[in-house]
């Protein structure tokens, strides 16, 4: 009993020392009030970020950071879970900077910066699931020049919430000019490819890669971007495509419109997925978002859905 009792004292002391450099931590919390066709509406967290960042040396730091949320695609056990996202050291060096461990993916990240309202909706390429947000291995970040960036991922390839199951890895490569966050000015325009091996079956194995087209300007009043992506299987004969729009108009300082366009290929079938909606900052860290979502299938009844959705962020 002793020896847990001093246990729990030292980890007190290591935790609030902690947690009392407050200028390490940061989080956000996805909200929303959802309303669907059947006139029904329920209350949500969609994501919970809690991150740690610090620097052990100058050319060297580290992040930790949890992602809480749902399994929708398993019903039978729809608890919020809490998830590693991100357990990774960034080596800046004469190479550039490389990063071990778990890490963001560097797929959709600028898209995701482009259209702006992740609380609302993932961007294209994660919402469709071809590829995971986060992933473990090693990444190498580089510039050249003073305009072109690029990276370099070899990962799993199974995403952050499962273990590698194969032997195959993911090269995720990445390179674009401009800013990397879209704030009030600013341009961008790149391009993002992936490849890899997966087992099809027992004796089959397959191939498959993405290849995207992205881009964004910023003025002080307006934001727009867009982007084409493209997914080959070797194992399935059809093509799958994705085209994305996205504006944002400022009315003033805390208040915005914005609109979504996606339009989703795979063969002879397509999807058309509209949001509308508008967006207020009452308060620093909190922003207030009402939404309309219109989805149009090919040979399937049109879905009209609503939301509120809110970001906490410190």
């Amino acid at each position: 009993m002793r020896l847990v009792k001093i246990t729990l004292l030292l980890a007190t002391i290591f935790f609030g020392e902690l947690f009392a450099q407050s200028n390490n931590w940061s989080g956000v919390v996805f909200y929303e009030l959802y309303f669907d066709n059947d006139n029904s509406s329920s209350f949500e967290i969609n994501r919970a970020y809690l991150t740690y960042e610090t620097a052990l040396d100058e050319d060297l730091k580290i992040k930790l950071q949890t992602d809480v949320g749902r399994q929708k695609n398993n019903p039978d056990n729809p608890h919020l879970f809490v998830y590693l996202k991100n357990a990774k050291l960034d080596w800046k060096n004469g190479f550039g900077t490389l990063t071990f461990g778990l890490q963001s993916m560097n797929i959709f990240k600028i898209q995701e910066g482009n259209w702006g309202y992740r609380s609302i909706e993932k961007s294209a390429i994660d919402l469709n699931k071809w590829s995971s947000s986060a992933d473990l291995g090693v990444g190498w970040y580089y510039k050249l020049g003073s305009e072109l960036h690029g990276s370099l991922l070899i990962t799993n390839g199974n995403g952050y919430k499962k273990p590698e199951n194969d032997k195959y890895k993911l090269l995720s490569l990445q390179l674009f000019t401009g800013e990397k966050k879209l704030k009030q000015s600013g341009i961008n325009a790149g391009g993002v490819a992936t490849y890899t091996h997966y087992n099809a079956d027992s004796v089959t194995v397959g191939t498959k890669s993405i290849i995207g087209l992205f881009g964004g300007l910023a003025t002080e009043k307006l934001r727009v971007g867009g982007e084409f992506d493209y997914q080959y299987d070797s194992e399935v004969s059809e093509t799958f495509t994705i085209l994305s729009f996205y504006g944002n108009l400022n009315l003033n300082e805390t208040k915005a419109i914005f609109l979504r366009f996606d339009l989703t290929n795979v063969g002879d079938q397509s999807e058309k997925y509209i949001i509308f909606g508008c967006s207020r900052n009452p308060v620093k860290g909190l922003k207030i978002t009402p939404n309309l979502r219109y989805t149009i299938d090919t040979g399937a009844e049109s879905e009209l859905t609503g939301a509120i959705n809110f970001e906490f962020k410190f």
